[in-house]
Order: C-alpha cells, then sequence, then structure tokens
C-alpha cells in the first residue's frame, strides 16, 4: 500500500489508518517472509519505523494515552526484532576508511586496497560472529503479539480521530513537539564533543528521520516543498549513518591489535578518523539547514498546506 495523506479522507483519521496500515505490513513480513527473509525483516523495521512516527504525530489525540501504549508496543517489537539481526557494517566501513587513506587506486607503493584489508576484514568478520541469526519462530510470536496489542490501541485512536473530524490541531500539536525535539538534538549535536557528541549525532539523526517518515506521510499536502525538505533529511541521515559505521569501525579494531599488524591497522584508525571528521562537517551544514526555520513557522507553514489540499479537494468533490 501506498504511504502518504489520502486527501480525500479526514487528516487524523487517514493517520489513524496509515499507523494500522503499516501494522499490518510488518506483521505480513514477519508471518511470511517468503524467499528473502532479510529483505522481509527490512521491510517489517520500516513500517515498524513509520508506524511509530505516525503515533508520536498523534499523541494529542484522546489524551495521548492509546498512542503513548501503542508507541511502547511499536518499541517493543522493534527491539526484539534489532536484537534477532546482526547490524553490522564493518566491512564496508573499513573499505570507506582505508579508501580516506590512501584514495581510491592504492597506497604509494601500488597495493591494491583489497590486498590490504582482507586479512583485517576477516578477522572484524570473525570478530563480530559471522552471518546474521535466522529470526526464530519465537521470536516473530513475541513480535506479532505486541502488535496485535499495538493495532487494539490503533482502534481506539480511530474512534478519537473521528471525533475530532477534519480539525487539524491535534496534528499541528504532534508535529510542533516533534519537530522542537528534532532542533533541540540538532543544537545538542552540535555543542557536545566526544563520545557525546557521537550519541548526540546519533539522536539528531533518529529525531529527524522520525520526523522525517511524518513528512513523507504529509506530503500529498504539496509535494514539491516538502520532497525538497526530505531530500535534506535524506542526507542529513546518511552523513550520520556512515559517521557511525566509522565509530562502530574504531570501537572493534583495539580487540584486533595484537593479531593486525600496527602500520595497517594505523593506516585504518586515521583513514576512519578522516572520514569521520568529514562527515560530520558535512552533516553540521545540512542540521544549520534544517533548523533555520522555528518550529512555529514549520509547522504554521505546512498544517497551511494541508488546509489548502483539503479545502481545494472538497470544492472539488462537490463541484
Amino acid at each position: 500500500m501506498g504511504f502518504g495523506w489520502d486527501s480525500t479522507r479526514d487528516p487524523c483519521d487517514d493517520a489513524v489508518r496509515a499507523v494500522a496500515g503499516q501494522l499490518r505490513i510488518a506483521l505480513r513480513e514477519l508471518r511470511d517472509p517468503g524467499a528473502d527473509a532479510d529483505a522481509a525483516v527490512h521491510e517489517a523495521r520500516k513500517a515498524l519505523r513509520r508506524a511509530r512516527a505516525l503515533a508520536e504525530l498523534l499523541r494529542p489525540l484522546a489524551g495521548g494515552d492509546p498512542s503513548r501504549d501503542l508507541i511502547d508496543a511499536v518499541r517493543g517489537a522493534r527491539r526484539r526484532l534489532a536484537d534477532a539481526r546482526d547490524g553490522a557494517v564493518v566491512s564496508a566501513a573499513l573499505r570507506a576508511a582505508w579508501r580516506e587513506r590512501v584514495g581510491p587506486g592504492g597506497d604509494r607503493g601500488g597495493r591494491p586496497p583489497d590486498a590490504a584489508v582482507v586479512p583485517l576484514r576477516d578477522l572484524l568478520g570473525a570478530e563480530r560472529g559471522g552471518a546474521p541469526a535466522p529470526i526464530e519462530p519465537e521470536t516473530v510470536a513475541a513480535i506479532a503479539a505486541a502488535l496485535e496489542g499495538a493495532r487494539h490501541d490503533a482502534r481506539l485512536l480511530h474512534v478519537a480521530a473521528r471525533a475530532v473530524g477534519g480539525d487539524l490541531e491535534p496534528l499541528g500539536r504532534g508535529l510542533r513537539r516533534m519537530h522542537r525535539r528534532a532542533r533541540a538534538a540538532a543544537v545538542a549535536a552540535g555543542d557536545d564533543a566526544g563520545i557525546a557528541r557521537d550519541e548526540a549525532l546519533h539522536d539528531a539523526r533518529k529525531r529527524f528521520k522520525e520526523l522525517g517518515y511524518v513528512m513523507r506521510w504529509w506530503a500529498p499536502a504539496w509535494r514539491g516543498p516538502i520532497e525538497a525538505w526530505l531530500d535534506e533529511v535524506d542526507v542529513l541521515g546518511d552523513l550520520i549513518g556512515a559517521d557511525h559505521d566509522q565509530v562502530v569501525l574504531r570501537s572493534r579494531l583495539p580487540a584486533l591489535a595484537s593479531a593486525v599488524d600496527g602500520e595497517l591497522m594505523a593506516h585504518v584508525s586515521a583513514g576512519s578518523e578522516r572520514r569521520s571528521a568529514r562527515l560530520r562537517a558535512k552533516a553540521a551544514r545540512a542540521l544549520v539547514r534544517l533548523t533555520a526555520e522555528p518550529s512555529g513557522a514549520f509547522v504554521a507553514r505546512h498544517v497551511a498546506y494541508m488546509a489548502a489540499a483539503r479545502a481545494w479537494n472538497l470544492r472539488r468533490g462537490s463541484a
């Protein structure tokens, strides 16, 4: 199913329908993964992220209680899913760090990157335990139970959404809360240093990614401006995600110091640090662009887009 506001429906009602739809997708992918189980898990995780983001948007409905319960259920399902997967990306991060140190053509002696990094990559692969383990049926059953509870909470939200009708005020309040949290995370990412900076950057990425899911649903209100903003969010996510991969790589290197040539380790570490510095500089510029607009103005603009789109659709329907 498509993920985007259906302008023929009241927005709050449609947001709840979208949550329920994403929960159905997650359940379907987990219960019937088909030939590509890894792709099914990826789709399930993406659907859960969308469901949680819209549940955050809908917090102002019904005093927020059904939304909080729904969010807790989805969070629990996602954690079980994350624990069941190996998210290691050190092999790709290692190659990126090596290229940053010696360039894509090899080092001064003409040695190609593979010849240098394969032994270290193999050690890193063995250190993290090899291939991802399949999702156990018991884990799928536990996730499914959590999501059935979330679907019950979505039905409660649906009653509240129908009660407010076409009122956009609850969505405006939910969007303001999410945008303020993302801006606050961006400020923290610019102020902190060291390990705290790693965590702050990761939090900023998470907040803007969550807000991005909401705005993807919102995009039919006016695709041009909203999708341009979403492009910026995607760039930010890629930059901070790539930096986080380098942080993970550097955290694993010390444990291999006794098994790897010291000069090679120094080259990789220096390349990783250099790549992180470059990625963070670009991420900082992206954060400045994304936080330039105050939350009040951001929300007023997008609520106006939705109100105009809805009014236009209603006029067309009555013509």
